[in-house]
C-alpha cells in the first residue's frame, strides 16, 4: 500500500480501511455463517459509532452500503 505525503491523517485512515475492508467483511461473514472463525480465535468486538450496539455482519454491511464512512 502506498500513501501520499499530501493526504491528511483522516484520508490515510479512510484509505487503510478501504484497503482492508474485504478482510473485515469476510471475517464477519464467516462468523455469521459458522458461529466462529477458522482464521482467528478472537471474535470481533466492535460497536456501532455513537452507540453501544455491537456490530455483526448485517450491521457492517449496512454501514458500508448505506452510510458514509466519513466522520
Amino acid at each position: 500500500m502506498w500513501a501520499r505525503k499530501d493526504w491528511t491523517l483522516k484520508e490515510l485512515h479512510q484509505r487503510v480501511f478501504e484497503y482492508y475492508r474485504d478482510i473485515f467483511v469476510r471475517w464477519y461473514k464467516e462468523i455469521a455463517e459458522k458461529g466462529s472463525s477458522d482464521r482467528s480465535t478472537k471474535s470481533p468486538s466492535f460497536s456501532k459509532p455513537g452507540s453501544n450496539t455491537p456490530i455483526d455482519y448485517e450491521i457492517l454491511m449496512d454501514l458500508i452500503k448505506d452510510e458514509s464512512l466519513e466522520v
